[in-house]
């Protein structure tokens, strides 16, 4: 399978969530997480992957079935590729790439949209920078820089 580093927007993203909910049975809540909460919420443009958590780890498990049951390719601890090669990278709990959000996070989370049994949310703001200034990458910088410009 080929992996391109093709940006995603919004619009590719929400079309991906609806094919993926079609296989979902039961509730499932999704929290984007930096480049990709600050694409839907029109921050940036686009992301190069898509950082979901999931909410619990039952929750994390029954999505990493749907994934393989889609067809998707997992690479790494976290990391799966869509048959396009759009990277996916899942989450459960608190712990982003070894980073702690707060207890709280999910509570804060904003609400975006159904689909099917996908509820999809973004991290606030806050918890958003904490997580990009702890990871510490240029790119994480820069979309910090995006964000307060646009503040």
């Amino acid at each position: 399978m080929a992996h391109n580093r093709e940006k995603v927007n919004a619009k590719k993203l929400f079309e991906l969530l609806e094919s993926i909910s079609k296989f979902a049975e039961r509730e499932i809540n999704m929290y984007a997480l930096g480049g990709t909460a600050l694409t839907i919420l029109s921050i940036k443009d686009s992301t190069l992957d898509i950082d979901i958590n999931i909410g619990s780890e039952k929750e994390y498990i029954y999505i990493c079935r749907i994934f393989e049951q889609i067809g998707f390719e997992k690479k790494g601890m976290f990391r799966w590729f869509t048959q396009e090669g759009l990277a996916f990278d899942l989450f459960h709990s608190f712990n982003i790439l070894g980073t702690e959000l707060l207890p709280d996070c999910m509570e804060k989370s904003r609400y975006i949209k159904l689909f099917g049994k996908i509820k999809l949310y973004t991290l606030s703001l806050e918890d958003i920078i904490i997580s990009k200034l702890a990871r510490g990458d240029p790119r994480d910088f820069d979309d910090i820089k995006a964000y307060l410009r646009k503040e």
